[in-house]
């Protein structure tokens, strides 16, 4: 019998959740469901069950059922049609506060670490974020809806690109040193300034402050690129996981240089480069670190052909996405069946055992 634990209930939940949010949007939007949805259920619902699921390790049987029927009840909420807005928020503020606070406990205990300070400020954030975008959708304000939904994707490409960037630089030096070759020493000087830079982009992009957004965005797509150089020497040794989560990374920084010379740039439409982020950078990234947990926690074999395809399928999806702006007829449902293809991939490699 399949043991409970918080990837084992969290990581399918969240690709069938990724799965049906995108299907959703591309069957019934425009007027079937809302842009604030559509983002927030990315954020909230699938970027919060991945959460849940790689940091609930310690959570105790009723903790993990608690947040998972908090979170499930905060996605079916929504489509109830009786249910109040007021009432929906309170679902999801309740769903993302179990996860937000179970999440954070081991991160306070190591506190004293300075590396990991920066957790449960960005969980604590997130928090706050859905519950700035529930007060929006609330008072019926578009704007707060934009500024809201564009800090909940940049908290998450945050938490991506530290979180990711510490797994993939930490195996691959592992890689080297064990072909001979030097270490891929961590950079937290680096990594401060991309937190600092990423946090200044989420300022601007939320604010739409442009002389703010374009240089962050392109310091922290610049510390993005030497960290990928940096760890060049354990590329070629690496499988199929740690490239997936090598090319996340490098989506991220197209997408922050994108968001940068939109910004600046006005013909070109801000969620083009919105697009690579969200895709290519959170889409990969979270459906490589969940089949590489689970794989290492239940002690199997990493289903790296699953890992391979859904990569691809997602950098398809992004690409298609962002290249399709003039045909959004044909390129957007492509985009979503590639996406929802991926989930299907990670999720019948999640169930198998």
């Amino acid at each position: 019998m399949t043991r409970l634990s918080s990837e084992n209930l969290f990581f399918p939940m969240a690709a069938v959740d990724g799965a049906a949010i995108i299907g959703i949007w591309t069957v019934l939007s425009p007027g079937g469901v809302t842009v604030a949805w559509h983002v927030h259920e990315l954020a909230y619902g699938y970027a919060a069950a991945v959460i849940a699921g790689f940091l609930l390790t310690r959570a105790s049987r009723v903790e993990l059922a608690v947040a998972a029927v908090t979170w499930l009840a905060a996605r079916c909420v929504w489509f109830l049609p009786d249910a109040s807005e007021a009432v929906r928020a309170a679902a999801g503020l309740a769903s993302t506060g179990v996860i937000v606070l179970l999440a954070s406990r081991g991160f306070l205990r190591a506190v004293k670490r300075g590396q990991n300070a920066v957790f449960p400020i960005v969980l604590a954030a997130f928090w706050i974020g859905d519950a700035a975008l529930q007060a929006a959708i609330l008072l019926a304000e578009p704007a707060a809806e934009r500024a809201a939904g564009r800090a909940a994707v940049m908290l998450v490409v945050l938490l991506i690109v530290v979180m990711g960037g510490r797994i993939a630089g930490a195996a691959l030096s592992g890689l080297a040193q064990r072909a001979g070759r030097s270490r891929i020493a961590p950079q937290p000087r680096l990594e401060r300034v991309l937190v600092a830079a990423l946090a200044a982009a989420g300022v601007g992009l939320a604010m739409d402050l442009p002389s703010l957004l374009a240089p962050a965005a392109w310091i922290a797509a610049g510390a993005i690129a030497i960290r990928l150089a940096g760890w060049a020497p354990g590329l070629g040794l690496a499988g199929s996981d740690l490239l997936s989560l090598v090319a996340s990374q490098g989506f991220v920084a197209l997408g922050l240089a994108g968001i940068g010379a939109a910004a600046l740039w006005g013909p070109w439409p801000e969620s083009a480069p919105l697009h690579l982020l969200t895709i290519g950078g959170i889409g990969i990234a979270t459906v490589a670190m969940m089949l590489k947990t689970r794989a290492q926690r239940a002690r199997l074999p990493l289903p790296a052909r699953t890992v391979g395809l859904a990569t691809v399928l997602l950098g398809v999806s992004a690409a298609v996405r962002v290249l399709g702006q003039g045909e959004p007829a044909v390129a957007y449902p492509v985009a979503g069946i590639a996406w929802i293809a991926a989930m299907i991939l990670c999720l019948v490699a999640l169930l198998r055992r």
